[in-house]
């Protein structure tokens, strides 16, 4: 009885404090990914002020484009520098909205991430609470004991039950049952007549 005690209560602390390691893990997984998400988020601000800054000066370079093409036959050279810096500027905003793009999916992504984890730490709590209430209740400790105790005499009944099957059924008399020897050697049955009387 008490072995039982100690090995059940053993086993409950050990889950409780496999429970809390993953509920700690899962806490400290949270936060990086929340740590990650704030980073992701500075930078999408950062890279959308520097979209709006080169939004702008690509609006004051297109300004002063359609100026030096009122001069075009006065400064080509000039305006061939500005048409330069103008796709310059035009692929730098695509790798930009590229890049924003790529945040965007990665903050899609984490956002799943983030609920998925939530809805592990719930479980966790969950099942630390249940975990809690038991070994706090005597009933329910006692119930725990009742089932084990009476799983364990089932197991006993079946391995008796089986070995008993195994001896009343034997062989049940048969040499030879629907074709197939039933003992495990060969026996061979000779008859030999009487010899006649003369």
């Amino acid at each position: 009885m008490k072995d039982y005690k100690v090995v059940l209560i053993a086993f409950l602390a050990g889950v409780t404090i496999f429970s809390g390691f993953k509920y700690f893990a899962a806490l400290k997984q949270r936060y990086g990914l929340l740590t990650n998400i704030n980073q992701l988020n500075s930078q999408v601000t950062a890279l959308e002020n520097e979209k709006q800054s080169l939004v702008r000066d690509l609006g004051a370079v297109s300004q002063e484009n359609l100026l030096l093409k009122d001069d075009l036959k006065l400064n080509k050279d000039r305006l061939s520098r500005v048409d330069a810096e103008f796709q310059a500027a035009q692929k730098t905003i695509e790798e930009l909205n590229a890049q924003i793009s790529a945040v965007k999916a990665e903050n899609i992504v984490l956002t799943d991430q983030m609920g998925s984890l939530k809805l592990e730490v719930a479980q966790a709590a969950q099942e630390k609470e249940k975990l809690q209430a038991r070994l706090s209740s005597i009933t329910e400790l006692k119930k725990a004991i009742k089932e084990l105790r009476q799983k364990i005499r089932m197991a006993k009944r079946g391995i008796k039950m089986r070995t008993r099957e195994a001896i009343v059924l034997g062989n049940r008399g048969y040499l030879i049952k629907d074709g197939k020897p039933t003992y495990p050697s060969k026996i061979k049955i000779e008859v030999q007549p009487l010899p006649s009387e003369n």
